[in-house]
């Protein structure tokens, strides 16, 4: 008799055990699998339609820590194309080419609405892309009442998908960004003030700009110069 408990007990241990064994694989099974799901979200391109194709491919709490990093992608991913486009318009990249000098100079009414617009339009979608670096904003896509082992997960992960080693680099990489755009956009209003200032002194002959003084050539090759493109 004690015989067959004992086989018995025996029975019940290995099965709980190799249930235990079972989540405790499929477990590392799902991590695996949101890892490798990291990997291949980085090696996306933020102005491709990529991270609008959501598909979860984990389950239960791993499939909300999946679910958190794409949505966060997605959202990253749509303001950086918002502000990329408003500068990155034919108009717009054309401001300072012979044939806009030809058609809008030498007030360039035109070009300094398109500037201002511009400048504007880059203002607000590269502000909501800033405050996406902010660890309020960041968390805001996960359930907090996860575990702290699956938003800690989340933080991890999300720095893999975006290329960074940490959250200040996060920030500081958007922040050298927008101060890298909003000066090239302020040397090209610059240019175009110069312009305003000097019509009469300049004009267009056979695809080529001339002043009439060394010393206006100068000045506008100073602020092209500074433009640093």
């Amino acid at each position: 008799m004690k015989k067959k408990i004992i086989i018995a007990v025996v029975v019940i241990v290995g099965i709980i055990i190799a249930t235990i064994g079972y989540f405790v694989i499929k477990d590392l099974s799902q991590e695996n699998i949101l890892r490798m799901e990291a990997v291949e979200l980085n090696g996306k391109d933020e102005m491709s339609d990529d991270y609008m194709k959501i598909e979860i491919k984990t389950t239960g709490d791993y499939a909300l820590v999946e679910t958190a990093i794409k949505n966060y992608m997605k959202d990253y991913s749509i303001n950086f194309q918002k502000s990329m486009e408003v500068i990155n318009e034919d108009k717009f990249s054309q401001i300072l080419s012979v044939e806009n000098y030809e058609q809008d100079g030498p007030n360039f009414v035109e070009t300094k609405e398109l500037i201002k617009k511009g400048k504007e339009g880059f203002e607000k979608y590269s502000a909501e892309l800033l405050n996406m670096t902010e660890e309020e904003k960041i968390m805001s896509y996960l359930d907090q009442s996860l575990e702290s082992y699956y938003q800690d997960l989340y933080k991890e992960l999300l720095l893999v998908t975006l290329g960074f080693d940490n959250y200040d680099e996060l920030r500081q990489d958007c922040l050298d960004g927008i101060e890298i755009i909003n000066t090239t956009m302020k040397g090209i209003e610059n240019i175009i003030d110069y312009l305003i200032q000097e019509k009469g002194n300049w004009k267009i002959d056979d695809g080529m700009i001339l002043f009439q003084t060394d010393e206006q050539l100068e000045g506008y090759n100073a602020l092209v110069d500074q433009l640093d493109v």
